[in-house]
């Protein structure tokens, strides 16, 4: 850094790392003053945290890797990743269920920072919200302290990378939408597509400032930590050494009546929010079901699932197109030239056919949950538990 008299007052030192095993670091941005020169040091220090959102670190870069190789060297290992047995305590299976979630989040992370495939964002994503269900679900099996801020960390990370799984679906889904428009107004189209370029690439540039940040890296490392410390999973709920099978059984039940009710609640009159709630109950449901499938009688558990899945097909087109409809027309707004108004027109063609979308998914509601409402489906939850083998 150079004063006005080009003499070097400071050196900004640029450090973006990751541990051998593939754990990435935090960027980190450190200021040297030279001799002399602490008090313009200083003034440079405070003008980066305005200009660029920079918060103060007081642990050095070695000292994270260090925690982050750690515990991340730990965090799969044990007893805990063996596979989920009926008789095996509550806080074990919670345990070898996270860890196992945790490794699909890491696995795809650095896709998600290179953002060269949409799918390792969308993994990731699945994986951040699975473990928010597993900690939700946790009550009086997980550590309450921790699983209150693991929550709210998570409902976070989910929250930054919101945008850019946005921003993929318009580009994934904008070519089908255009096909369905007459051959003339897509090729009117073509400006448009390039301000879903734009609008991803800056999504995504935000997002990855968010997981190079340092909140980002502490709560990691507080997360591997957490997965790798014995002591946090001894004696750290009421239930944590009851058998999983039985306290699953009854966080399954508890969610599906809570899916019914609400779901046979769901009319022509009921308003969008009441389905979005109700596909997060579903996804809730789903996640117990599929991240403790080992427990449950395979028969049973596919006799649930088929029309469960089909109950967040419908939920989930209905939310997806209304999101995709009222984001295309804030992206449109860019262009409101005159030169582009044909490509405005075609626009409102594609967010159009986004409502048709919508509403034949919304139509389909009632008879898709009927099959899910089913007496054979719901009986289905009474046979979740394994039967036990005859000798």
């Amino acid at each position: 850094c150079l004063d006005e008299e080009e003499k070097t007052t400071a050196r900004i030192i640029f450090d973006r790392s990751e541990t051998i095993d593939g754990i990435t670091l935090p960027m980190m941005l450190e200021v040297l003053p030279l001799r002399g020169y602490e008090d313009e040091a200083s003034a440079l220090e405070k003008k980066l945290k305005r200009s660029v959102a920079l918060s103060a670190s007081v642990t050095p870069m070695r000292e994270l890797a260090q925690q982050g190789a750690s515990a991340g060297g730990d965090a799969g290992s044990g007893e805990d990743d063996a596979a989920l047995v009926p008789t095996m305590s509550a806080a074990c299976a919670w345990r070898a269920v996270l860890q196992t979630l945790n490794d699909s989040m890491v696995q795809s992370f650095s896709g998600v920072l290179s953002g060269n495939d949409p799918e390792d964002l969308h993994a990731f994503r699945v994986a951040v919200r699975r473990i928010r269900t597993i900690l939700q679900d946790g009550e009086d099996v997980v550590d309450p302290e921790s699983r209150d801020r693991f929550r709210h960390e998570y409902r976070w990370l989910g929250d930054v990378t919101t945008p850019t799984r946005d921003a993929d679906v318009h580009l994934i889904e904008f070519p089908e939408l255009a096909a369905t428009l007459p051959p003339s107004r897509r090729e009117e189209l073509a400006s448009f597509n390039e301000v879903l370029l734009r609008h991803r690439a800056d999504c995504h540039a935000a997002m990855t400032i968010e997981l190079r940040s340092m909140r980002r890296a502490e709560f990691g490392t507080a997360w591997l930590s957490f997965l790798a410390d014995d002591d946090a999973w001894t004696g750290c709920g009421d239930l944590a050494d009851e058998p999983v099978l039985r306290i699953v059984l009854r966080r399954v039940e508890k969610a599906n009546r809570q899916l019914v009710k609400n779901g046979r609640k769901i009319s022509k009159k009921s308003p969008a929010i009441a389905l979005h709630e109700l596909r997060k109950e579903g996804k809730r449901l789903r996640y117990l079901l599929e991240c403790f499938a080992p427990l449950f009688d395979e028969k049973a558990l596919a006799t649930i699932l088929r029309p469960l899945r089909d109950v967040q097909d419908v939920l989930g087109e209905f939310q997806d197109t209304e999101v995709q409809a009222n984001a295309l027309l804030e992206l449109a707004g860019e262009l409101e030239g005159a030169d582009d108004h044909s490509a405005l027109m075609a626009i409102g063609g594609v967010i159009e056919q986004l409502g048709v979308r919508g509403a034949d998914a919304r139509a389909s509601f009632s008879k898709t949950f009927g099959r899910f409402d089913d007496r054979k489906v719901q009986r289905a939850f009474d046979q979740l538990q394994p039967r036990k083998k005859k000798r």
